[in-house]
């Protein structure tokens, strides 16, 4: 199955960066890939026997940077709650993986209690991106059209 969203206009002008390789903000990424996440988490949680519950969601890595190459994939990282460990979870969310305006999502799942909360892995990650690759980092960046398989 394959699900496109055609951008319109209206958001063009927000003064929000949008996610390299598409036409969506960051934010509107963000939104458009829970509701993505969210559905595949009830479908593991049916097949496992588990609840699990998405506490939130963020975009970083490379196209939000705006440093993707052409192969590049689109890291979103959620912070959930649940009965599966962290790696069991990876496996299930990117075994069938989600794709975003033709982009492949690498969708990586954390928990407070192990990893940390979502903020605070956001934070270690633009110190690691000021860090490492230096200069100007951006983490707000929009994603065009989405389509999962």
């Amino acid at each position: 199955v394959i699900i496109t969203r055609i951008k319109g206009s209206d958001n063009k002008n927000s003064g929000e960066r949008t996610v390299q390789g598409t036409d969506y903000t960051v934010s509107e990424a963000e939104e458009l890939l829970k509701e993505d996440v969210n559905a595949k988490l009830q479908e593991i949680a049916e097949d496992y026997g588990i609840e699990i519950s998405m506490v939130d969601a963020k975009l970083h890595g490379s196209r939000v940077r705006q440093t993707a190459r052409t192969n590049s994939d689109l890291d979103l990282v959620i912070e959930y709650k649940g009965d599966i460990r962290e790696d069991d979870l990876f496996n299930a969310l990117n075994d069938d993986p989600i794709y975003f305006e033709g982009i492949q999502v690498d969708v990586n799942p954390i928990t407070a209690s192990d990893t940390g909360t979502l903020d605070k892995y956001m934070e270690r990650s633009r110190k690691y991106d000021e860090q490492v690759l230096g200069g100007d980092v951006h983490h707000s960046l929009p994603v065009s059209g989405r389509g999962r398989t």
